[in-house]
């Protein structure tokens, strides 16, 4: 997935920081659930 974020940094630094742990092979898995309740996906400006 590619995109950039252009509000809420702040949210996606918290994010960041959640602590993990190794579940299965599965590495950097969240400790507790991370709910994202709220996204907008904006058309791409096309280039000129």
């Amino acid at each position: 997935m590619f995109g950039k974020v252009t509000k809420g940094m702040d949210v996606v630094d918290k994010i960041v920081k959640v602590p993990t742990t190794t579940i299965g092979s599965y590495q950097n898995v969240p400790k507790q659930p991370i709910k994202i309740l709220s996204v907008q996906i904006k058309p791409q400006k096309s280039a000129k």
